[in-house]
C-alpha cells in the first residue's frame, strides 16, 4: 500500500495528523485548498477511512505515521494499558514514574513503551518488535538511563511552593509540557506548553487573578495571540481576545427571538416582522411592503448562522434564530414578477413569503435585501443577501 501513496500525499497526511486545517496545509505546501481536499479524499479512500480521525488512526496502524518515542510513552500512559493501572514510583529519586501491570493488557504496543511488568517483576521496554527485560529493582537504573533520556516523564515531589509538578521532556531533556497541581502563588492547577526552542506557546490557568479560568495561546516568539477568559477583569463576563476570527460553519449573523405567531407552521426561510403587541418579539410578515420587517428565520436549505447573538434571562433572547445580516435562503413567490439576480426583495401578502420590490416609494424601509439567485414562476427559495433598508 505504501507504494500507492505519493510523496505529496504523505506530506498532506503528516500535516493533517498535526491538526492543520485545509487552509494551513495549502499555505504550507504552496498548493490550492481544492488540491488539499483532493489529496485528503484520495488518502481516505486508500486507507479505507470514513473521516479525518479515522484517517489518522489508520495511518498509525499501517505505519504511514509513526509516533516519536516521547509521544509514544505519553499515549501509552493515557490509553495503552488498563485505566486502573497503578504507577511504579520507587525506581528513581528524581521523580521518574513508570506505569506497571501485565504486558498482556497492552493490545497494541508502540515502539518506545517503557513498562514495569508485575508478572515478570521486571522493567520492560518495547523496541517495536518485542518486549525486552532491562532489569529489576535498582539494577535497572543504569539500563533505564540509556532508555529514559528521550522518554522522560517526571513527577516533582511536593515542596513548600508547589503541590506536585509533572514534566514531559523532549529528546534533549527540555520540557515540552509542565503540569502543576498547585501553581506557586495562585493556588490552582496550571499547564504550560513549550515549542522546540523552549518558548512557552500556551498555558491554561485554573484560577488566574481577575480572570478565573484562563487560557492563552502564543506565537513562536511567546507573544499572546488568543486569550480565553471566563471572568474577564472580574466583570463576570467571558471574553475571547484575538486578531481575527474565521468562521467556517455558517454564513449569516442571527439573533434569538420569540416568534408569537399562532396557527402557522414556522419554518426556516420565512420572513418575520416586529410584533407591535409584544415588544421585543416577532411575528410572521403578512402584508406587502411591510416596514416592520425584521429578518428571516435561519437555516433554510442547510445555510446556517455563523454568528449567533442573544442574552439569556433578558428580553434579548428567545427560541428562534432569525437572520439579520448575511446570506440566507428566503421563501419567495413571483406574485410581483419573476425575480432576477440583483432585484430588491420585500415582503408579500402571503404569510412569511417574499417578493420582488417594484415600487420605490413603498419599498423604503421594507427591503429585506438583494436576490442572489433567480426565481421564475410560482414559489420557491431565493438566496438573499440580507441587508434591511
Amino acid at each position: 500500500m505504501k507504494n500507492q501513496i505519493s510523496k505529496r500525499e504523505q506530506e498532506v497526511l503528516h500535516l493533517i495528523a498535526h491538526e492543520n486545517s485545509t487552509k494551513m496545509i495549502a499555505r504550507e505546501l504552496y498548493i490550492s485548498e481544492h488540491t488539499v481536499i483532493s489529496h485528503r479524499k484520495n488518502l481516505m479512500m486508500k486507507l479505507n477511512a470514513s473521516n479525518t480521525a479515522g484517517l489518522v488512526r489508520r495511518a498509525y496502524e499501517t505505519g504511514f505515521l509513526k509516533l516519536s518515542r516521547q509521544v509514544a510513552v505519553v499515549c501509552f500512559l493515557l490509553i495503552g494499558c488498563n485505566l486502573f493501572a497503578q504507577l511504579e514510583t520507587e525506581i528513581r529519586t528524581d521523580g521518574i514514574v513508570v506505569p506497571r501491570g501485565d504486558t498482556s493488557e497492552i493490545l497494541t504496543p508502540v515502539e518506545g513503551m517503557f513498562f514495569y511488568s508485575t508478572a515478570d517483576s521486571a522493567f520492560m521496554f518495547y523496541d517495536g518488535a518485542q518486549w525486552s527485560t532491562i532489569g529489576t529493582g535498582q539494577e535497572a537504573v543504569s539500563a533505564i538511563d540509556s532508555v529514559i533520556v528521550d522518554l522522560a516523564i517526571k513527577l516533582k515531589p511536593s515542596d513548600t511552593n508547589e503541590s506536585g509538578q509533572l514534566v514531559l521532556n523532549d529528546a534533549e531533556g527540555n520540557p515540552g509540557v509542565i503540569i502543576y497541581g498547585h501553581y506557586p502563588g495562585q493556588g490552582a492547577g496550571y499547564i504550560e506548553l513549550f515549542n522546540g526552542n523552549g518558548v512557552q506557546t500556551a498555558f491554561i490557568n485554573g484560577d488566574a487573578p481577575n480572570h478565573s479560568g484562563r487560557m492563552i495561546l502564543k506565537d513562536s516568539l511567546g507573544m499572546n495571540r488568543i486569550q480565553l477568559n471566563t471572568n474577564h477583569q472580574s466583570t463576570g463576563d467571558a471574553r475571547v481576545v484575538t486578531d481575527e476570527i474565521e468562521i467556517r460553519g455558517g454564513s449569516d449573523l442571527a439573533e434569538l427571538f420569540d416568534i408569537t405567531t399562532e396557527g402557522e407552521h414556522l419554518s426556516p426561510g420565512m420572513i418575520v416582522s416586529l410584533d407591535e403587541e409584544h415588544p421585543g418579539k416577532l411575528i410572521l410578515s403578512s402584508e406587502a411592503y411591510d416596514k416592520k420587517v425584521a429578518g428571516v428565520i435561519s437555516g433554510a436549505n442547510g445555510i446556517k448562522p455563523g454568528i449567533l447573538m442573544g442574552q439569556d434571562e433578558t428580553i434579548a433572547t428567545g427560541d428562534d434564530l432569525v437572520t439579520l445580516s448575511g446570506r440566507t435562503y428566503v421563501k419567495a413567490n413571483t406574485s410581483n414578477g419573476n425575480i432576477k439576480v440583483g432585484d430588491l426583495i420585500t415582503t408579500s401578502d402571503v404569510a412569511g413569503e417574499a417578493m420582488k420590490a417594484k415600487h420605490k416609494r413603498k419599498s423604503q424601509g421594507a427591503i429585506i435585501g438583494k436576490a442572489m439567485t433567480p426565481l421564475t414562476g410560482g414559489n420557491g427559495y431565493v438566496l438573499v443577501l440580507v441587508n434591511l433598508q
